[in-house]
């Protein structure tokens, strides 16, 4: 029996209001919301090489910084409607 030694990524998304300007938890005009992108490898072996992109939704505009933690941001700054980083390992 052979047993799969892939990498095996799952991503997870979050949203929470930085700053709630307008009707408590409810997104109006002002306020900003940071997200978080976390992906797992659950598999047996490394994944190398990963590009993680979105596109943001047009009602989203995109103010600050993508930060990354292992990686590098290749499109994500203020003003920009797509977010891609390249993950290492």
């Amino acid at each position: 029996m052979r047993v799969a030694t892939a990498p095996l990524l799952s991503v997870s998304q979050e949203a929470r209001f930085a700053q709630d300007a307008g009707a408590k938890a409810i997104m109006n005009p002002g306020d900003i919301v940071r997200y978080k992108v976390a992906v797992l490898n659950s598999g047996a072996s490394a994944a190398t090489g990963v590009i993680l992109s979105a596109r943001l939704d047009d009602a989203v505009e995109l103010v600050g910084d993508v930060e990354v933690g292992a990686g590098k941001v290749v499109r994500g700054g203020a003003g920009d409607r797509e977010v891609v980083v390249t993950l290492p390992k």
